[in-house]
């Protein structure tokens, strides 16, 4: 892995990073497809969103970019992290400071196979905290995610998350859409989850196509009447489900088939 902090090749942070002690920060993850990362402007903008909700100074986007263009050169696919933690001034919860240290990440990642197999679902069992001050944002606090992933077995793909009430939020890497009667669904995040860059994008592009979308607040018994499925993330593009528990869905439909063409993600369909 290759790491920038501040613009500096180091390989360790400071011990009262808060990012460490608190989680006080936010992150995103990139797609790096041919020296270049994956729609970047998303990107940029989602992180300064989240930047401004929980009172952090945003770099300006072109530290960002050269940064990640510095990483990035001659990788064929890799993953791209960009985290934003508040700087410490001091034992405590209270943020003292809007300051933020800036850390550039680069991993590897294998090529995609294609054809990509469709994926394999489950409804978690696990229940993520409602709280709204908080819903959307994709801050450091992934302690919930870690601790559902336990029950990530063998042959699941993905597992789909409820809150407290019982009504899904999306997947535990990702957000979630269906097709019922022609029309895009996706849950509503503004209670907990993550609004996903994919998920925006998903969304516009479904406008330009004249499919209709509706953020819903149900539970998973309604995905029974939804004739598609599919996951979304920065990494994955489109993942269409072929099984959710024990309901086979069989090969991509074609909303979901003509949403992933026109994506243009390398990682869709």
């Amino acid at each position: 892995m290759s790491v920038l902090i501040d613009g500096l090749r180091v390989d360790r942070i400071a011990a009262d990073s808060r990012g460490l002690a608190y989680g006080d920060g936010v992150f995103r993850t990139l797609l790096v497809h041919a020296g270049a990362v994956v729609h970047i402007d998303d990107h940029l903008a989602a992180l300064a969103a989240d930047a401004a909700r929980l009172e952090l100074e945003m770099p300006d986007a072109a530290l960002w970019q050269a940064e990640s263009l510095q990483l990035c050169a001659g990788q064929a696919w890799a993953v791209l992290k960009w985290l934003l933690v508040r700087r410490s001034l001091g034992r405590g919860y209270r943020a003292a400071t809007r300051a933020a240290q800036r850390i550039v990440q680069l991993a590897p990642l294998p090529a995609p196979v294609s054809p990509r197999p469709a994926a394999v679902a489950a409804i978690s069992d696990f229940r993520l905290a409602v709280q709204p001050a908080l819903a959307g944002i994709k801050h450091l606090n992934r302690l919930e995610q870690v601790w559902a992933a336990r029950d990530l077995r063998d042959g699941l793909d993905e597992l789909l998350m409820c809150d407290h009430d019982g009504h899904l939020v999306g997947g535990l890497r990702s957000n979630l859409f269906a097709v019922r009667d022609g029309r895009l669904l996706t849950p509503a995040v503004d209670r907990c989850g993550v609004a996903g860059t994919l998920r925006a994008r998903v969304m516009r592009l479904a406008a330009q196509l004249g499919i209709d979308c509706d953020i819903v607040r149900e539970p998973p018994s309604r995905l029974t009447g939804c004739s598609e499925l599919f996951v979304t993330n920065a990494l994955i593009g489109i993942w269409p489900l072929c099984r959710l528990d024990e309901r086979e869905l069989g090969a991509p439909g074609p909303v979901t088939a003509r949403l992933a063409r026109e994506l243009g993600h390398p990682f869709s369909l």
